[in-house]
């Protein structure tokens, strides 16, 4: 009897040593959380009498200690695999594996969804006036202007998500039609991948952005008939492309949120121009880690375009590029204190992209009059 007892004092104990054993000493970032881990607090006097300090000490031991990213998949995994949990703050398990991006603090995607979140007429007139202002500005300076939105994922694939969405009106809607109201332009692609997406996938299954078709298809049947007209002078180039589909075991950028590795096979496209290679007609210079992006085209007589952009536009960039003697891609909104380096750089064109879960930032946006 008194074997088992130690058996059992000392099976205790090496369960308690394990995270202590396999501690992450050296890690900087989370593999499944895709975030930078706290690192050890500075020790200075001030510090250890600082009760923050003690905070960090927490908040290190709990990012690092051993077999934390094994449990976190495993209890993933019990949750969406056998328990069919829907998902948690940040993402949402759908129909047919589709994986939805619902963090509240960034566009609330859930809120949206079921159009909970509606503004009242002071915000959509806010709203017009920062679209209207942008625009009378680029006028004013011979600058043309394309203001796009980019949809939701849910705006087109509503239909896999675990709950219908209401049939009432949308934010997006209630601030577009006001555009109309006051015949000022914009390009909101939704009903154009509607009508697509039956043919093909549009979004990827388990991230939140749109896919190369959905940044095909807005390009071609919108964005460039938009673009040669505001420069009719001007000879553009149209190119065909090949279309190649690659299925691979990369994940989307919502899996991690759900505290999974792996989930399922994503399916890829990737456009190539038929008779060229990319190379041939433009190249790509970086800056601030991609933040910045100029596309230098071969054909100098084309026109100079500023782009303001989110994410969603990088799948639009390697079609626009072939429009414009120089493009520059800033990965930034398009603010007030924009106009000086505007001026400078002296575009054509300015295109303003912003997706459509974060147009309610457009109305406290800076503008000046």
């Amino acid at each position: 009897m008194k074997q088992v007892k130690v058996f059992f004092v000392i099976t205790f104990l090496s369960l308690l040593c394990l995270p202590l054993i396999n501690f992450n000493f050296k890690g900087e970032e989370s593999i499944i959380e895709k975030r930078k881990l706290n690192s050890f607090p500075i020790v200075t006097i001030t510090n250890i009498l600082n009760s923050k300090f003690y905070t960090q000490i927490d908040n290190y031991l709990n990012d690092r200690l051993g077999f934390k990213t094994q449990m976190i998949e495993l209890n993933a995994n019990i949750k969406y695999k056998i328990l069919k949990d829907a998902g948690n703050d940040r993402a949402l398990v759908g129909k047919d594996r589709w994986l939805f991006y619902i963090q509240r603090s960034d566009g609330d995607n859930y809120n949206d969804f079921l159009k909970n979140n509606l503004v009242n007429e002071d915000e959509i007139a806010k709203f017009v006036k920062q679209i209207k202002l942008r625009s009378e500005w680029c006028s004013k300076n011979n600058i043309q202007f394309i203001f796009l939105i980019t949809p939701n994922k849910h705006s087109i694939y509503s239909e896999f998500y675990p709950i219908k969405t209401p049939s009432k009106i949308s934010r997006t809607d209630q601030f577009l039609n006001s555009l109309n109201n006051n015949n000022i332009d914009y390009i909101y692609p939704r009903d154009l991948l509607l009508s697509k997406k039956d043919s093909i996938l549009l979004y990827y299954k388990t991230d939140t952005h749109w896919n190369e078709n959905a940044g095909f298809y807005t390009f071609d049947e919108l964005l460039l008939p938009e673009i040669v007209s505001k420069f009719p002078d001007v000879t553009f180039t149209k190119y065909e492309y090949n279309l190649n589909r690659i299925v691979t075991a990369k994940e989307g950028g919502i899996v991690p949120l759900l505290g999974l590795k792996s989930y399922n096979n994503s399916t890829f496209f990737i456009y190539i121009p038929k008779k060229y290679q990319w190379s041939d007609i433009y190249s790509f210079v970086n800056f601030n880690n991609g933040n910045k992006t100029i596309s230098i085209n071969k054909n100098t007589l084309l026109p100079k375009a500023l782009i303001f952009h989110d994410s969603f536009f990088n799948t639009l960039q390697p079609f626009t590029s072939t429009m414009f003697s120089e493009a520059e891609y800033k990965n930034i909104f398009f603010e007030e204190t924009d106009k000086e380096y505007i001026l400078h750089s002296k575009p054509d064109l300015i295109i303003w992209e912003v997706v459509e879960r974060y147009i309610d930032r457009i109305p406290n946006s800076s503008w000046k009059e």
